[in-house]
């Protein structure tokens, strides 16, 4: 006879099936996880090799060692006198302080600094402004007791021993920086390079001391100074590194600064203006090669063995990795606990392919990207909300290249606009008065008139007469004519809205534009 308790099923027979149903989902989860890893391993792998196949194929350099000059024979490089080399010269110790080999020498250079704002130019509308040089203000935060261009000069004297040495080394045919890098690439983000300051603060000694050697009529001094000044900007440019190129660019613009302050004076001879002519041939193509080179290093130190870097991490360590990039402690060991390896390669390809659509590529034909290009890609980088997986990383450590290609190309077109002002000082030299059109120019002056580099169209560079005077400009970074018009950010900044307005080289003064910020 069957009794009752036979007949029932047993008790643990529902948490059975339930636990098999839940072994099941887990079982399946994980052979999805597994298959999204793979996957993602797979596809990234396979995008950054066809991302890699794309750059070589376009001759671009994935070895970032081989972008690292040769130097010259010493005797023949500036960069090599005692008083610079000896800025390259140093260790680091536990505290992370700089040691120097030779600190006496060191410091005779680094006397020749002047107070920030005494030597810093800025764009070209604030040159023809309140940049203007202000022997009063010069004087006042100089502590001198006179305010004439002679007594700002008194001051230079104390450094004449040292200004000398330099001036002499900067005849040498060459100007290299030797530059090292490191074998890791915590070694290759972290090096110290103290002396691309001391760059900065030599080019803006040396602008302040040719633009005053002018206001005093020693004419030769200020040659003399000035090409010290070029010397010292090429230093920069040939590391291979951007922080070096855009310390390159700066020295650049205060180059021009002078430039500018002697053709805004009539301070320059026709001597003068040919030998300068001399100095800048080539310069802007030379600008734009050092912009493509250090975007290519770029790519290789900090995309390609970025990437490489964080892949090969545990996923704790690429967490703490990312927060100090991003520096806003926005990582998480919970999130990079899963995220796959193919995550890091398709981040490397996208922002590979980033720097070479907007950079390498159109840098290559000595083009600027086209426009929306980087809108474009900017778009691909977040899902609604949320930073993308496969592009986050991009949107770390690509978008400022854009801004500083601009820059660079700014550079560029200035230096453009300063040889075609010195052929017009030569043209007026020798007519009595400017031309009515650049054409005039051609051929005794100029070979043709340099096109726009911003121009969409391919215009050259526009010419207006001013009165007794004259001003050149480009369309600028808004890639439109704007009649020569310089646009400020707002009405209480003295910076120039680079998305609005013009880029110009003229003499005129913008009486009120608003104390500098």
């Amino acid at each position: 006879m069957t009794t009752e308790s036979e007949n029932s099923p047993p008790r643990n027979s529902l948490a059975v099936r339930v636990f098999k149903v839940i072994a099941i989902l887990i079982a399946l989860l994980f052979t999805l996880l597994v298959f999204v890893v793979v996957h993602e391993n797979w596809s990234g792998a396979r995008e950054w090799a066809r991302v890699e196949a794309r750059l070589i194929e376009a001759g671009v350099e994935l070895d970032p060692k081989k972008m690292i000059e040769e130097a010259p024979p010493a005797e023949e490089n500036f960069g090599a006198h005692p008083l610079l080399i000896s800025l390259s010269q140093f260790e680091t110790d536990d505290e992370g302080e700089i040691v120097y080999d030779d600190s006496e020498t060191v410091e005779k250079v680094q006397k020749l600094a002047i107070p920030s704002d005494v030597g810093r130019k800025a764009s070209l509308a604030t040159w023809q402004s309140r940049r203007r040089l202000n022997l009063p203000y010069i004087a006042e935060q100089l502590e001198l007791p006179g305010q004439s261009a002679e007594d700002v000069l008194a001051w230079f004297a104390q450094h004449d021993e040292v200004m000398a040495k330099l001036d002499l080394a900067a005849q040498r045919p060459h100007s290299f920086y030797p530059f090292t890098m490191g074998e890791t690439f915590i070694d290759q983000i972290s090096m110290a390079m103290p002396y691309v300051s001391d760059f900065m603060n030599l080019a803006k000694f040396y602008g302040l001391r040719a633009s005053v050697e002018l206001e005093a009529g020693n004419e030769e001094n200020a040659r003399r100074a000035l090409h010290t000044l070029m010397q010292i900007g090429e230093l920069a440019s040939t590391q291979p590194n951007l922080v070096s190129h855009l310390v390159g660019v700066a020295c650049h613009q205060i180059e021009l600064s002078v430039i500018w302050h002697g053709l805004e004076r009539n301070l320059w001879s026709g001597e003068s203006l040919a030998l300068i002519r001399g100095r800048l041939e080539g310069e802007p193509e030379a600008i734009l090669a050092s912009v493509e080179r250090a975007m290519n290093f770029e790519l290789c130190v900090f995309i390609i063995g970025g990437m490489d870097y964080l892949k090969a991490l545990n996923s704790g360590e690429a967490a703490a990795a990312i927060d100090g990039l991003a520096g806003d402690g926005s990582g998480g060991n919970v999130v990079f606990n899963l995220l796959p390896n193919g995550i890091w390669d398709h981040n490397k390809a996208f922002a590979a392919e980033w720097i070479f659509e907007t950079g390498l590529d159109p840098l290559s034909r000595g083009e600027i990207a086209e426009a929306g290009k980087e809108e474009e890609l900017v778009n691909e980088l977040r899902w609604g909300s949320f930073p993308a997986p496969r592009r986050f990383m991009a949107g770390i450590m690509v978008p400022a290249s854009s801004g500083i290609i601009k820059r660079t190309f700014e550079a560029a077109v200035a230096t453009e606009m300063a040889d075609l002002s010195c052929a017009l000082e030569l043209y007026r030299e020798r007519n009595g008065q400017y031309p009515e059109s650049l054409d005039s120019l051609v051929p005794e002056y100029e070979e043709k008139i340099p096109v726009d580099r911003f121009s969409p169209s391919g215009d050259p560079i526009q010419y207006r007469r001013d009165g007794e005077r004259y001003t050149l400009f480009s369309v600028g970074q808004n890639r439109k004519e704007d009649e020569g018009a310089v646009v400020f950010r707002n009405q209480s900044s003295s910076r120039v809205d680079r998305k609005r307005g013009d880029l110009v080289w003229g003499f005129e003064a913008f009486e009120d534009l608003p104390e500098e910020e």
